[in-house]
Protein backbone atom coordinates (compact mmCIF):
# COMPACT_ATOMS: atom_id res chain seq x y z
CA UNK A 1 0.00 0.00 0.00
CA UNK A 2 3.01 2.28 1.22
CA UNK A 3 4.86 1.47 -2.40
CA UNK A 4 1.88 2.31 -4.33
CA UNK A 5 0.42 5.89 -2.61
CA UNK A 6 4.41 6.99 -2.93
CA UNK A 7 4.27 6.06 -6.74
CA UNK A 8 1.41 7.83 -6.96
CA UNK A 9 2.48 11.33 -5.31
CA UNK A 10 5.83 10.70 -7.39
CA UNK A 11 3.67 11.33 -10.41
CA UNK A 12 1.62 14.09 -9.41
CA UNK A 13 5.16 15.86 -7.98
CA UNK A 14 6.36 14.78 -11.66
CA UNK A 15 2.81 16.33 -12.99
CA UNK A 16 3.27 19.24 -10.84
CA UNK A 17 6.83 20.29 -12.17
CA UNK A 18 5.98 19.70 -15.86
CA UNK A 19 3.13 22.18 -15.64
CA UNK A 20 4.96 24.76 -13.99
CA UNK A 21 8.22 24.10 -15.98
CA UNK A 22 6.33 24.15 -19.87
CA UNK A 23 2.45 24.75 -19.11
CA UNK A 24 0.21 22.33 -18.96
CA UNK A 25 1.14 21.55 -23.40
CA UNK A 26 4.34 19.82 -21.44
CA UNK A 27 1.68 17.08 -20.22
CA UNK A 28 0.68 16.64 -23.97
CA UNK A 29 4.71 16.22 -24.87
CA UNK A 30 4.86 13.69 -22.07
CA UNK A 31 1.99 11.64 -23.48
CA UNK A 32 3.39 11.74 -26.54
CA UNK A 33 6.93 10.29 -25.43
CA UNK A 34 4.77 7.51 -23.58
CA UNK A 35 3.16 6.49 -26.85
CA UNK A 36 -0.43 8.11 -25.76
CA UNK A 37 -2.11 10.16 -28.20
CA UNK A 38 -4.59 12.52 -26.99
CA UNK A 39 -7.16 13.29 -28.43
CA UNK A 40 -8.38 16.55 -30.21
CA UNK A 41 -10.05 18.22 -27.03
CA UNK A 42 -7.32 17.15 -24.49
CA UNK A 43 -4.75 19.41 -27.10
CA UNK A 44 -7.12 22.35 -27.17
CA UNK A 45 -7.63 22.05 -23.82
CA UNK A 46 -4.40 22.00 -23.04
CA UNK A 47 -3.55 24.86 -25.48
CA UNK A 48 -6.49 27.20 -24.24
CA UNK A 49 -5.23 26.23 -20.26
CA UNK A 50 -1.65 27.77 -20.94
CA UNK A 51 -3.16 30.83 -22.65
CA UNK A 52 -5.25 31.84 -19.44
CA UNK A 53 -2.31 30.98 -17.73
CA UNK A 54 -0.31 33.47 -19.32
CA UNK A 55 -2.65 36.09 -19.61
CA UNK A 56 -3.14 35.52 -16.03
CA UNK A 57 0.34 36.15 -15.50
CA UNK A 58 0.67 39.45 -17.86
CA UNK A 59 -2.03 40.81 -15.85
CA UNK A 60 -0.36 39.91 -12.36
CA UNK A 61 3.26 41.61 -13.48
CA UNK A 62 1.41 44.61 -14.56
CA UNK A 63 -0.79 44.77 -11.60
CA UNK A 64 2.51 44.37 -9.80
CA UNK A 65 4.74 47.38 -11.73
CA UNK A 66 1.16 49.68 -11.12
CA UNK A 67 1.72 49.08 -7.49
CA UNK A 68 5.51 49.65 -7.23
CA UNK A 69 5.67 52.67 -9.53
CA UNK A 70 2.71 54.29 -7.28
CA UNK A 71 4.25 53.30 -3.56
CA UNK A 72 7.48 55.02 -5.12
CA UNK A 73 5.39 58.25 -6.00
CA UNK A 74 3.99 58.22 -3.06
CA UNK A 75 7.28 57.33 -1.44
CA UNK A 76 8.92 60.55 -3.06
CA UNK A 77 6.10 62.66 -1.88
CA UNK A 78 6.36 61.94 1.86
CA UNK A 79 9.90 62.49 1.54
CA UNK A 80 9.94 66.00 -0.03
Amino acid sequence: MFLLAKKLYSGGVNDTVISFNEGNFGRFKVLQELDISPGPNAVNTFKFLDKVRIQKSHCAAELSTKKAKVHKRKRLLKDN
